[in-house]
């Protein structure tokens, strides 16, 4: 009796890792937050934007052109 309450242990353990292990990997569209600025852009250096997503908390990121210098005319 001890052995075979052992055996359905081990059996219901061993199909509880294959199922995390399935639904962990199970891939999905993520859906992307509108981002956050985490780096704004100057003159010379690219800013940097994060995106989240909503579903599993994933991160992304994205260049933000830097502004250029703008020349103004002294009067």
């Amino acid at each position: 009796m001890k052995k075979i309450l052992i055996s359905v242990i081990i059996i219901c353990l061993f199909s509880l890792c294959m199922l995390s292990l399935v639904s962990c990997g199970k891939e999905h569209q993520h859906a992307w937050d509108n981002g956050t600025v985490t780096a704004e852009a100057t003159c010379t250096d690219p800013g940097v934007k994060t995106f989240s997503c909503t579903e599993c908390s994933e991160t992304k990121t994205e260049s933000i052109p830097a502004s250029g210098f703008v020349l103004g005319l002294s009067g």
